[in-house]
């Protein structure tokens, strides 16, 4: 049995990682397996609001208190914390989900990865499990030539907090590199909060890359498109949109499916997307379309650098 606690209370814990956890401690393939030991925050009311709502068995008020008493930590604290917590973590041995970004700077970030390295962790940058990077992943490597370019786009409506581009926009970042590598920032502009960034990319082997990122241009949206010699791929991803992936060779769409379009909602507000886990994503979900004429396998000439 795996004991979890859930370090933190606030609204992110709340109306994200709890019900996750909760929903995930239902599934069968964990049936009997994982329990939800303790919430821990400073404000007990919080936290045994949460622990009644979700089914958290304990309510602790220190980190201290309640590393002993379970196996794994899901970490959802400010990014001014996150130094000290993860600390504490570390030192009781125990395996962690920490959110993003990785503190308040880079130093910050710098420090925390070093001291996480060999370190059982997990960063939630959730945009990796998403069906359709799943699928064009996988086909991106199957290419005998590697991607030369890349293009990110993350649009938002009524987003002007401060840290819009390192805590929601570092989802598309991380994206990107997750597709082809690492990327690196060349040049770039950014506005005053709320306005926006554009920023060009360079990855090895000459792949080039743009990134635009608005939070308040009134469209929500998430696309990554990814061009190679003869191939290209274009991906819709985030939490608010159903995910749809197209893939494209010589002129056809050698696979193309996605997520069916939720109902169209009745208020203006956006109805965030219920995604399914890449395993469970349905067959009838993704097309693989024969090409026009057959073509003969070639092995790659370009090492497949992104397997793992």
């Amino acid at each position: 049995m795996i004991r979890i606690g859930l370090l933190g209370a606030g609204w992110h814990a709340v109306n994200d990682h709890a019900p996750a956890l909760r929903a995930a401690s239902g599934e069968a393939e964990f049936s009997g397996g994982v329990a939800l030991t303790g919430v821990c925050d400073a404000d007990a009311v919080k936290a045994s609001a949460v622990a009644r709502e979700f089914g958290f068995g304990c309510v602790f008020e220190t980190l201290e208190a309640m590393l002993p008493r379970v196996d794994a930590i899901v970490s959802v604290v400010p990014p001014g914390a996150m130094l000290d917590v993860v600390k504490t973590i570390i030192r009781s041995g125990r395996p962690v989900l920490i959110e993003k970004p990785l503190g308040t700077n880079l130093a910050d970030a710098a420090l925390l990865a070093q001291m996480l390295d060999g370190h059982p962790h997990m960063v939630s940058l959730n945009r990796r499990f998403d069906p359709a990077v799943a699928i064009a992943r996988r086909w991106i490597n199957e290419q005998s030539s590697p991607p030369r370019a890349i293009h990110g786009v993350m649009t938002r409506r009524d987003r002007v907090e401060r840290d819009f581009i390192w805590s929601t926009g570092i989802h598309l970042c991380d994206l990107m590199c997750f597709l082809v590598g690492p990327l690196n920032l060349i040049a770039g502009n950014a506005g005053c909060f709320g306005a926006g960034c554009v920023g060009l990319l360079r990855g090895t082997d000459g792949l080039s890359g743009t990134v635009h990122i608005h939070p308040s241009c009134g469209r929500v949206e998430e696309v990554v498109d990814v061009f190679g010699g003869d191939w290209s791929v274009h991906i819709t991803t985030g939490t608010q949109r159903p995910w749809n992936v197209q893939c494209w060779k010589g002129g056809d769409i050698a696979i193309g499916g996605g997520m069916p379009k939720p109902a169209r909602p009745s208020s203006s507000a956006m109805v965030p997307a219920r995604r399914p886990a890449p395993s469970s994503v349905p067959r009838a979900a993704v097309r693989r379309l024969p090409p026009r004429s057959p073509t003969p396998c070639r092995a790659p000439s370009w090492p497949r650098r992104f397997k793992t």
